[in-house]
């Protein structure tokens, strides 16, 4: 081995502990550029993207949950097209054993109180007598002005939506740019 080579092969080891020591440095760098320029960028954070936005409403044809009386002692009546069509409503899909849906409870007790909203609920994989267990302890509020409980046998997600329904035209889903409770969005027809 001559002198020439040994200065030459230190080096090499040197210059790859630099770079192994650059590295993370690096690395943090590249992710606070990406991070910056996504804060910049001008988009509007707080809109929920959704895939419908523009399209129609679902239509309503759902059986009334059975056992559940209107404050007058009539039984409810079935959620259709017509209990919503014309009315800013909010429908409320609800469960016993959600317990977001035991946390927003009150929050839609209150909005069932204004008398601009017609607010109703579709109940969504639960036993009738949980159901009404459920409405009993914390109240009903979807019999306080002729909305109605519904109990849901297709799949569903299991959040509030609020739509408006023109009495000459079908429902559109919107965006929102804030959400009233964890499990609360805003759309159109059923969450």
């Amino acid at each position: 081995m001559t002198d020439a080579e040994t200065p030459q092969d230190e080096r090499r080891p040197g210059a790859l502990r630099y770079l192994m020591a650059a590295l993370p440095l690096l690395i943090f760098a590249v992710l606070a550029l990406i991070f910056w320029s996504q804060l910049n960028s001008g988009r509007d954070v707080s809109e929920i993207p959704s895939a419908l936005i523009g399209t129609k409403a679902p239509m309503l044809a759902m059986p009334p949950l059975e056992g559940a009386a209107t404050p007058s002692g009539e039984p409810m009546p079935a959620l259709d097209d017509a209990a919503v069509k014309g009315k800013l409503t909010l429908v409320n899909v609800w469960a016993s054993w959600c317990v977001p849906c035991r946390q927003e409870h009150p929050i839609i007790l209150e909005l069932s109180k204004d008398p601009r909203l017609n607010v109703v609920g579709i109940n969504y994989k639960d036993r009738n007598e949980n159901a009404l267990r459920f409405l009993g302890e914390l109240g009903n509020p979807f019999s306080r002005r002729s909305a109605s409980i519904r109990t849901a046998r297709r799949r569903s997600t299991g959040a509030s939506t609020a739509s408006r329904s023109p009495s000459s035209s079908p429902p559109t889903a919107r965006s929102s740019t804030s959400a009233p409770a964890p499990s609360t969005r805003r759309a159109s027809g059923k969450g």
